[in-house]
């Protein structure tokens, strides 16, 4: 026992890079407890997401409207995150509401790979039924998440939040990585790829089970200082233009999402149906991109405490141009020996933006109704990848109707976005640059 207990003692240390302030911290067993759930629960939605899940919808012949839309539908879902500060704001207790619609949700996912024993593939409704699930999981799962993060943050001191956000996602990734690879094998091993998703669908509904029942023992955060006066939804609309930095801060995402993604929300369909790559080839890089990412969390979670989030922000916004750039640029013929590389900046970028988001947000947002200034940041988010890929289809509609067969053969369609995406974020920093650099002038 001695011997286990030195073990678990050494591996806590690693993790925590000896961080004193990480490691007797009084709220680390909670912490530690959020970072195993989010361990399991993103195993789960791993063996159904993302290009899986993709694949799952090309198999039934959906389009690339219906492709487009599906990539960002966690975000358009985000719409109904302005409402999560009715749903908590005046909640003294949380946990078990939070806890029990992230499972719904995350079941409903998992449900949606068993629709064609019900609807045949070959009937129209069947793409349309599992993307209305989607939706509706998705929906529930995006006020949920609201509820989520402001628990998360209430639990982790401002202090360490950068720091630790940056341990929790390093342990997450250790274990990630290996999921996509296993399941890409499977998937790609099995004629029978109906049996297989099916397989996926149970396994993640016994992982995000677990994981409820992980986050239930997290204890419940005390929320009696913001909950100190009720306020009506008027109120909260009213009580954000007093608030010039959270106004700034989400006019900024806003134009930076839809920027991205115009083409952004067309990756996977570029790689697996026009480029016809394998979940194999997929998973291989993005899990070894994703060991790009655990050496920089902890890097980048110090320079974000250092520093400061918005610069780190910027940062990262700035480096994801160069992996659009890479998907434009790149010819057909080297893009399988060469997709390692829009990876690996994807890799760079998310790895530092992520955590600065969350921790900017936090930094931003008033102690008093923090859930509607946080669902209403994810609201606009929704609007902005609504409108996005809705601009990104109409743009390549138009390329497709006036290209040669040659430049359509190449994929040009899809080039020019991730070209135009990557052209129009400099152009957005250029601009905020020098309005930036005006105004300190006249202030001067």
């Amino acid at each position: 026992m001695k011997i286990f207990s030195n073990i678990k003692k050494l591996f806590i240390k690693i993790i925590y890079g000896n961080d004193y302030e990480l490691l007797y911290n009084p709220n680390r067993r909670d912490q530690s407890m959020l970072t195993a759930e989010a361990v399991v629960g993103g195993v789960g939605l791993a063996l159904i997401s993302g290009s899986f899940r993709d694949g799952f919808l090309i198999q039934l012949n959906a389009s690339d409207k219906i492709l487009s839309f599906v990539a960002v539908i966690g975000a358009v879902a985000g719409l109904s995150a302005v409402f999560a500060g009715a749903f908590f704001d005046n909640r003294l207790k949380r946990k078990k509401i939070i806890v029990s619609m992230l499972l719904i949700a995350r079941l409903g996912f998992a449900s949606t790979v068993y629709i064609p024993l019900v609807i045949p593939k070959e009937n129209p409704y069947c793409v349309l039924v599992i993307v209305c699930i989607l939706f509706v999981c998705s929906v529930i799962q995006s006020i949920g998440n609201i509820g989520y993060n402001i628990w998360l943050a209430a639990v982790v001191p401002a202090n360490i939040r950068g720091r630790f956000i940056a341990v929790r996602t390093t342990i997450t990734q250790l274990i990630l990585p290996f999921v996509p690879l296993v399941v890409a094998v499977f998937l790609d091993s099995m004629k029978a790829k109906n049996i297989a998703f099916m397989i996926l669908g149970a396994l993640t509904a016994i992982l995000v089970s677990i994981e409820a029942y992980i986050m239930s023992r997290v204890n419940e955060a005390d929320y009696s200082e913001a909950v100190r006066e009720k306020s009506h939804f008027g109120q909260f609309l009213l009580s954000i233009k007093d608030h010039t930095a959270f106004i700034g801060f989400v006019v900024g995402q806003f134009f930076y999402s839809v920027c991205l993604y115009i083409s952004a929300s067309f990756i996977n369909t570029y790689l697996l149906k026009y480029n016809k790559f394998s979940y194999t080839l997929i998973s291989l890089v993005g899990a070894l991109n994703i060991f790009i990412m655990i050496f920089l969390y902890k890097k980048w979670g110090r320079y974000c405490d250092k520093v400061g989030a918005k610069k780190m922000m910027n940062i990262g916004q700035m480096i994801i141009t160069f992996q659009l750039l890479s998907f434009a640029l790149i010819p057909i013929d080297l893009l399988k020996p060469l997709v390692f590389l829009p990876y690996m900046f994807a890799a760079i970028a998310n790895s530092g933006y992520g955590i600065a988001v969350f921790v900017h947000q936090f930094e931003i947002y008033p102690e008093k109704n923090r859930n509607f200034f946080s669902g209403s940041y994810t609201a606009m988010m929704a609007i902005a990848v609504l409108i996005a890929p809705m601009i990104g289809n109409k743009i390549k509609e138009f390329i497709e109707s006036v290209a040669s067969e040659s430049m359509l053969e190449n994929f040009w369609q899809f080039r020019i976005l991730f070209l135009l995406s990557a052209v129009l974020i400099w152009l957005q920093k250029i601009i905020v640059f020098l309005f930036g650099r005006r105004k300190q002038k006249n202030h001067n």
